[in-house]
Formats: C-alpha cells, structure tokens, sequence
C-alpha cells in the first residue's frame, strides 16, 4: 500500500480492511478516497510518504477518538 496507495481506492481491497469496512462512515470513505485521490493525481503523495518514512517499518498504530 504504500508504494501503490491507488490500491486503496478498490472497493475490494477496502473490504478487506477492518478500517475501511468497520469503521469509516460512508461520508468517511468518500471524502478520504478523494483527498487520497488528489494527492495521488498531484503527486503530493510523495511529499506524504517520504514525510512519514520510519526505519521502524511501515505500520504504524494510531488511537484516536471520534469527536
């Protein structure tokens, strides 16, 4: 994924993702898939991975809490 972040705007791929398929509301999806979109189209994706590079590897775990 990232390497081929287009991959995660396949609706199959996203069902296979706990992320996409359980937690994301349907507006959720559709705005993060655009923005991802863009990104991708503007090759700002670059910017992002090379941003976020981590000699740890690349999962990363998050905890956040919806507003």
């Amino acid at each position: 994924g990232k390497y081929e972040p287009e991959m995660y705007l396949d609706e199959k791929v996203q069902a296979g993702i706990s992320t996409f398929a359980n937690l994301a509301t349907k507006v959720e999806l559709e705005e993060g898939c655009t923005r991802l979109k863009d990104d991708i189209e503007t090759n700002r994706i670059e910017q992002v991975t090379q941003q976020y590079h981590s000699v740890a590897g690349d999962y990363v775990f998050i905890v956040a809490e919806k507003t």
